[in-house]
């Protein structure tokens, strides 16, 4: 949580001093101000949610990217923070930054101080544990740099997929409006003057229009309680679409894989490394890992755990039981990791070319019915002359 404060310093001309720093607590908070300004007052404080200006992968490459270059270049952790935290522009950037530097400098680890900021991909706090465990920083934050450019990419398309069906479906549905409500009826009472009969899909659509209009409380009503619903709800609708839940699995399984990969590489336990990568946010995953994590506690082969979980396709369960007779599962689970990431992309892209055109034809069929609703009756009423 980021707190907006006001402090009253503890020098002579006691003066007055405004600004911003991330903390747990209103605990926390007050031990901050004692540690910016010793012998100072908190006079007043605002709590706010973070809301940067660019999006989050943005400033987490930057981060990365800073840290990385310092530290590869022999600079000290204290002095790459504090160099990352000025090269920040956003203040709440600044004010992460700084509550890392106030959390190193009271004797916390790196990765402790990155998990209690809560802002950091769990992914990558983990490699930083590790790093720190094995004196491997540079490393680390090369890994989370890739691994976050990489994410950034895979959400990218995501969007990018999205957004030409989403236009139009907002165009056509204007174009919709705008028939139903002052094209048809002006139409209709024109069939009605010379004696058409109007057939059943314009009365339903003039029907529509004049409840909306009849009622128009409880239309806006039902018209906010749908946008909630939907912004509420907003993960699950995106995930009955088959490619964003294809796609969102796929990436689950890349930073289980990703992760995996990197803990192997630095020798840890098989076990821890799976336990470790099991994501907090994936029910599901989470639940198909602890399933493996039994199977090789009672005994069970690794390949043979994977196998009988019915995760994996056959390919990458054949993959697994080659590291596992080579003695090298770091490099089995580096290969499935960059499998799933190019698999990703396909998808995404052949999803991409065949969702423009069905997207199309759905909607030019919604137009054909308005546009029929009006030609039928002329058509017929030229075919009676």
């Amino acid at each position: 949580m980021i707190y907006e404060y006001r402090v009253l310093t503890g020098q002579n001309d006691g003066a007055f001093k405004h600004g911003q720093c991330l903390a747990s607590s209103h605990e926390e908070l007050l031990k901050i101000i004692e540690y910016r300004f010793p012998g100072g007052m908190l006079v007043s404080y605002k709590r706010k949610k973070l809301s940067y200006t660019k999006p989050v992968d943005e400033l987490a490459i930057h981060f990365f990217q800073n840290i990385y270059t310092l530290v590869s270049n022999s600079i000290d952790i204290m002095d790459a923070l504090r160099i990352t935290e000025s090269s920040f522009e956003d203040v709440q950037c600044k004010a992460v930054v700084n509550y890392l530097v106030y959390r190193i400098s009271n004797g916390s680890s790196l990765c402790v101080a990155m998990k209690s900021a809560a802002v950091f991909d769990d992914v990558c706090i983990k490699a930083v544990e590790i790093a720190e465990k094995t004196a491997t920083l540079p490393r680390a934050f090369q890994y989370c740099l890739e691994y976050i450019k990489e994410n950034s990419e895979n959400k990218k398309l995501i969007k990018n997929t999205l957004i030409y069906p989403a236009v139009l479906l907002a165009v056509i549905l204007s174009v919709t409006f705008a028939w139903i409500f002052f094209i048809i009826p002006n139409f209709a009472e024109s069939f009605i003057d010379i004696g058409i009969k109007i057939p059943t899909i314009t009365r339903f659509l003039l029907g529509f229009r004049n409840f909306c209009i009849n009622h128009q409380i409880a239309t806006t009503l039902i018209i906010i309680v749908i946008a909630v619903c939907a912004i509420w709800q907003k993960n699950r609708l995106l995930n009955m679409i088959p490619i964003i839940k294809k796609t969102k699995k796929s990436i689950a399984n890349f930073r289980f894989f990703s992760s995996m990969s990197l803990m192997l590489q630095e020798k840890i336990s098989f076990i821890e490394a799976l336990q470790a990568s099991a994501s907090d946010d994936n029910a599901e995953l989470k639940s198909k890992i602890k399933t493996i994590e039994l199977m090789i506690k009672s005994g069970h082969s690794i390949s043979k755990s994977f196998e009988q979980s019915g995760w994996l396709s056959n390919t990458e369960n054949s993959i697994i039981r080659a590291g596992e007779v080579a003695g090298n599962m770091y490099g089995a689970f580096k290969i499935i990791s960059d499998k799933i990431k190019m698999d990703t992309k396909h998808s995404i892209n052949r999803a991409t070319t065949m969702l423009q055109p069905v997207v199309t034809i759905i909607m030019g069929l919604i137009l054909i019915v308005v546009v029929c609703s009006v030609l039928v009756p002329i058509y017929d009423q030229l075919g009676n002359m």
